[in-house]
C-alpha cells in the first residue's frame, strides 16, 4: 500500500492509506475549499480552520480558536483529538441569531381547572 500525505492549504494532515480511503478521500481534501458538512464528526484545527476561514485564511485559525473557546466554542476532544463539528455549527448559529433551541413546556396541562363560558357546561 503505498501512504500519501493529504493537504489543506499549509497544512499537512498526516497520512492516510490511498489504498484505503482511495481516490474520493484525496479529491475532498486537494481542493482548496470545503464546508463544515463535508468534515468528519471531530475534525482537526487545520480542517476546522480551512472550511471556516478558507484555505489561504487557515493559519490564521491557531489564533482565534482560544478566543472562540473563551465565549464557548467546543474545545478540542482528549480522547479523539479533534472539536465536534455540529458543536461548532451550533456555537456559531447562537452567535448569529440562527440557531433553533428546543423550547421546554411552560407547565402541565389540566383542563379540569379551566373556566368554561357563561352558560356553557364543564366537560368532562
Amino acid at each position: 500500500m503505498e501512504k500519501v500525505i493529504a493537504k489543506i492549504g499549509p497544512f499537512d494532515l498526516g497520512p492516510s492509506i490511498s489504498a484505503v480511503w482511495g481516490r474520493r478521500h484525496m479529491t475532498r481534501h486537494s481542493r482548496t475549499t470545503f464546508s463544515l458538512e463535508e468534515l468528519p464528526l471531530f475534525a482537526s484545527d487545520a480542517e476546522v480552520g480551512a472550511a471556516l476561514l478558507g484555505s489561504k485564511r487557515a493559519c490564521e485559525w491557531k489564533g482565534l480558536a482560544p478566543l472562540y473557546e473563551r465565549q464557548g466554542f467546543p474545545k478540542i476532544d482528549p480522547v479523539i483529538g479533534g472539536r465536534y463539528v455540529p458543536a461548532i455549527k451550533a456555537f456559531f448559529d447562537k452567535q448569529y441569531g440562527i440557531a433553533t433551541l428546543p423550547t421546554a413546556p411552560d407547565g402541565i396541562d389540566r383542563p379540569e381547572t379551566w373556566k368554561t363560558a357563561p352558560g356553557q357546561k364543564h366537560r368532562a
